[in-house]
């Protein structure tokens, strides 16, 4: 098992790992992926074979983490959140992310791997049936301060 870089190559396993292992799917998800978090997103590999991913942006918010079915509970979830908290730090300090109110395992996950629930936010998710979602942060540390020059105070 290896973590790397999500790459264009790694595509069309992640949407069918998306797919099967998200409810309510959207198929823009792959768009946004593309667009937005190819640079901090990182796939779980097995013989090539796509086994898990984390969708996440250079700002710290993580879109999702999917895990195949069959491969839960061994702790490669938490291997993806660790390694996307090592290629964010010192230039983020709060990873964030968003949770269906009605999943408590999911909810135990994140709070396993540091994550605390600070907020309901209603109708988070307008497709699903549980609507309703938790926001979860997780402090990873100070960010390097870039420093200021006189012409920008």
């Amino acid at each position: 098992m290896s973590i790397t870089p999500l790459e264009d190559a790694h595509m069309a396993g992640v949407q069918v790992l998306l797919r099967s292992a998200l409810p309510g799917y959207q198929p823009n998800m792959m768009k946004l992926v593309k667009t937005k978090c190819l640079k901090c997103s990182f796939v779980l590999t097995e013989d090539e074979m796509v086994c898990g991913a984390l969708v996440g942006d250079d700002a710290g918010y993580i879109f999702c983490i999917a895990v195949k079915p069959f491969m839960r509970s061994q702790g490669h979830g938490s291997e993806l959140l660790q390694h996307y908290k090592r290629h964010l730090s010192g230039r983020v300090s709060f990873l964030t992310l968003h949770a269906q109110s009605q999943s408590s395992d999911l909810h135990s996950f994140y709070q396993r791997n540091g994550f605390t629930k600070s907020r309901l936010v209603p109708d988070y998710y307008r497709r699903l049936a549980d609507k309703d979602a938790y926001e979860f942060s997780c402090d990873i540390g100070s960010a390097k301060r870039r420093k200021v020059s006189k012409k920008e105070a």
